[in-house]
């Protein structure tokens, strides 16, 4: 018979939200330089200005890419947390059962 501990899941469950956190600082730390870009960054030349706006295009699709993906952590995290909360509560309620 299998036994799934409550307090690893939970203990996982901790460990996602961390990573979850994490993931979101690092990008934001690395990716506000690019965010404040000015227009004429790119120099005199004439696809300059083409060429800043779609780097801006880039970040803004990475900041919504690393924004999706740190929203699932979390849920995924918060959907453990209740899984181990339920279980713990199916075991007190077997033992409460099987108390003589």
């Amino acid at each position: 018979m299998t036994r799934i501990d409550p307090e690893y899941v939970s203990g996982q469950a901790t460990r996602v939200l961390n990573v979850s956190v994490d993931l979101r600082s690092a990008w934001q730390n690395a990716s506000s330089p690019v965010s404040g870009i000015s227009s004429t960054a790119a120099g005199n030349s004439p696809a300059g200005p083409q060429f800043v706006s779609k780097l801006t295009g880039m970040a803004n699709s990475g900041d919504n890419a690393h924004e999706n993906l740190s929203d699932s952590l979390e849920s995924a995290s918060e959907a453990m947390q209740a899984c181990a909360a339920d279980l713990t509560d199916a075991d007190e309620r077997t033992a409460e059962n099987w108390r003589i």
